[in-house]
Order: C-alpha cells, then sequence, then structure tokens
C-alpha cells in the first residue's frame, strides 16, 4: 500500500464498531463524547475487566440507561473508544509529517522527532493500550484496529525517509523501516504493561534511546552530514590505520655500503749503485 493510499484509507475513514449506535443530536452527542472522555479518565488508574458500566456512567455524569441506547455493552464503549484514539493519533501522524520544520530537518531529526511524538501516546493514553491487550478472549476486537495503525504508520514513515534510504538495496528498504519500528512498538508495549525498566515510559531518556536503536537498526546517519553507521564503521577503521601509521617512527634510512679501503700503491723499485 502506497503513502497516498494510506492516507485515503486511514484511520480517520474507519468504520464505527458494531454495537455503537451514532448520535442523531448534539446533545447526545455530548453525551456519548463524556462517555467516552469518562473511559480515558478512569483506565488510567483501573483495568477493563473490574471498570463497571455504572462507573462510566457516573463519571460521565449520565445515567446508565444514558449508555445502554448508545452502546450496546461494554465491549462495543471501548471498540469505540480505541477507534477514536486511533483515529485522533493517526491525524497528528499525518499533521507531524506534513509539517514544514519537519520536512526540512536532517533524518535524525525526523526520527527523533517521531520517537518523542509516540512516546507522548503512549504516556497519554497508556491505560486504554493495557485494556486492550488485558482481556486475551477479546484481544482481536481491540488490539486489531491499532495494529493496523501501527502498520499505516510504517507505511507514511517509510514513504517519508525514502531518499534516505536510497543506500539500501530496495527490498531492504521496507523491511527495515517495519523491522525498526517492531523493535520500537515492543519496547512501548513492555514499558505500558509492565514499565520494568531500565529506561521507562516516563524517563526523558525514552525517546532518544528509540531514536538511537531505529537509526542503527534502518542504517540511517545519526547526525548531520554524518555517513550512515556501516559507512561510518569503514571510515574510522581506515582513519585508525592511517593514524597508526603516521604514528609509527620512521625506519633509520640503510647506510650506504663502505667503499673497500685502496690498496697503497706499490713503492718503485731502488736503481742499483753503481
Amino acid at each position: 500500500m502506497s503513502a497516498a493510499e494510506v492516507k485515503q484509507t486511514g484511520p480517520t475513514t474507519a468504520s464505527r464498531p458494531l454495537g455503537v449506535r451514532q448520535a442523531k443530536q448534539q446533545r447526545s452527542q455530548a453525551k456519548q463524547d463524556a462517555l467516552l472522555a469518562a473511559g480515558r479518565s478512569l483506565l488510567a488508574s483501573h483495568d477493563l475487566p473490574s471498570l463497571s458500566v455504572a462507573q462510566v456512567a457516573a463519571a460521565a455524569g449520565v445515567a446508565v440507561g444514558s449508555f445502554y441506547s448508545r452502546f450496546d455493552d461494554k465491549n462495543a464503549w471501548f471498540a469505540e473508544l480505541c477507534r477514536q484514539v486511533g483515529s485522533a493519533a493517526f491525524a497528528e501522524l499525518q499533521a507531524l509529517l506534513a509539517a514544514p520544520a519537519m520536512r526540512r530537518a536532517h533524518v535524525a531529526k525526523q526520527v527523533a522527532l517521531l520517537m518523542r511524538w509516540l512516546v507522548q501516546v503512549h504516556r497519554e493514553h497508556q491505560g486504554i493500550f493495557r485494556a486492550a491487550v488485558s482481556d486475551p478472549a477479546r484481544t482481536e476486537l481491540y488490539w486489531r484496529p491499532l495494529m493496523r495503525l501501527c502498520e499505516q504508520m510504517v507505511e507514511l514513515v517509510h514513504a517519508q525517509l525514502a531518499l534516505d534510504l536510497l543506500a539500501l538495496a530496495p527490498a531492504l528498504r521496507r523491511q527495515r523501516v517495519g523491522f525498526a519500528f517492531q523493535m520500537v512498538f515492543a519496547t512501548l508495549a513492555q514499558a505500558v504493561l509492565h514499565d520494568a525498566g531500565p529506561v521507562r515510559l516516563h524517563d526523558e531518556a525514552l525517546a532518544g534511546e528509540l531514536a538511537r536503536g531505529f537509526l542503527a537498526l534502518v542504517a540511517l546517519p545519526a547526525a548531520a552530514g554524518a555517513p550512515p553507521p556501516h559507512r561510518a564503521t569503514k571510515a574510522s577503521a581506515q582513519a585508525t590505520s592511517k593514524a597508526v601509521s603516521e604514528d609509527a617512527p620512521e625506519a633509520a634510512p640503510e647506510a650506504a655500503p663502505k667503499a673497500a679501503p685502496k690498496a697503497a700503491p706499490k713503492a718503485a723499485p731502488k736503481a742499483p749503485a753503481s
């Protein structure tokens, strides 16, 4: 799927989950929005299986009957909450990638901005992401829409970095970007679920470490003007070899062979006495 196709069929146009009824009046929409907003707040401190419809309705300031007039059950309510979070995140990503500052930035800066945004999304919606995998029996219902968002994100970023990937073989470009995102998403999922560290979800260093890992896996330069990592290693080895050869003491020039001593001239024979 191309980046253009992703933009046209992204989560922003995803249909509502089954069991969700479209509000027809502004007042009805306001109550539905309040029920979803209550979920964002409650799931930051409650797990989904133990959260009751009565708690959600009370937090939204509506009657339980108002909940059921808009959602068949808690599953439909949470599926709609995941859909809305995914759609909003996808729209934010599109705006981030299209921003003039992003397009002018060096690839390392682009990746750094992208990782900072991803970390912020997972911090803001930690409870929702955690709840989406908390019930294995319903993971497909909750998690698949978010996984589709991740897949479409990979396509958009792959298109964004196309010019920086030309040094790679065509078959490797999408694979490298996809695997780098696999590493990033796995790290963030572990941070959301367990946050065991050593770098935790709310640590300032997390976005930077993810950016460093992404750049290394895709073999992109980590600073403006720097060669890609595989080239940097070769250049470094050549520089080291040159430095070693320059620092080595020069060999003393070989001494010219000594000339053989000339033989003393023989004395002329004396004339006989007369």
